[in-house]
């Protein structure tokens, strides 16, 4: 196990973010993050990188963790070169990215896919036990998505394990784990086992899931 979360829960006034949210990542393992905008995905990425305190429950975390945001938090204003070497990147996963034609331009200039491909890089500096990503697929062209998708199953398969939230569940053919969150609550979890018996995939899982639950008026 790397990463277990037990009954988080977080409240900003009235609105309750999270509500005893608990699940598990193991080690070897891609798990899934999905749920309408709004369900709580960015809210739990933020608890489990420490960034946002729970009122209640745990986090528990072993080994180390790399993370890349759904709004990329990197140096805007010095090269993409100096962003790779400040945080030791790896350089299989930049020439993965495509990021040797821009290396010698300032961050913060460049287009927004661009910018989230140097965030991604440094998430897997290190290569950290646990890959933590919000939205990663968002603003990337079809080819880095792809190479994207295949750096974390790379990943996953040396061992490391990753917790991806995202609305692009179609792309991680490979996942081995999807939990579903909705008004801050999981309403599902499912294992690749158990949607391979239901002949159907984590996107028709997590749709038909929550339409049933819409559909309760909850």
């Amino acid at each position: 196990m790397t990463l277990r979360i037990q009954g988080a829960s977080l409240s900003y006034g009235s609105t309750q973010a999270l509500d005893e949210v608990s699940l598990e990542v193991e080690a070897g393992e891609l798990h899934l993050l999905a749920g309408p905008n709004g369900s709580g995905k960015t809210t739990l990425v933020d608890v489990v990188l420490d960034r946002v305190q729970p009122d209640s429950g745990s986090v528990t975390i072993e080994g180390s963790v790399g993370c890349g945001f759904q709004e990329p938090r990197v140096f805007e204003d010095v090269t993409v070169d100096d962003n790779l070497r400040l945080f030791d990147a790896e350089e299989d996963v930049a020439e993965a990215l495509r990021l040797d034609r821009v290396r010698g331009r300032v961050t913060g200039d460049l287009s927004d896919g661009y910018r989230k491909k140097v965030d991604l890089a440094v998430a897997f500096a290190g290569n950290p036990d646990l890959i933590v990503l919000d939205e990663p697929l968002a603003d990337l062209d079809d080819v880095s998505r792809r190479r994207l998708v295949d750096l974390v199953d790379a990943h996953v398969d040396g061992g490391g394990s990753a917790l991806v939230a995202t609305h692009r569940l179609e792309e991680f053919e490979s996942a081995d784990h999807l939990t579903v969150l909705l008004d801050g609550r999981v309403i599902a979890s499912t294992s690749a086992d158990e949607v391979a018996t239901s002949d159907g995939s984590f996107n028709e899982a997590y749709l038909s899931t929550v339409e049933e639950e819409e559909s309760r008026g909850r």
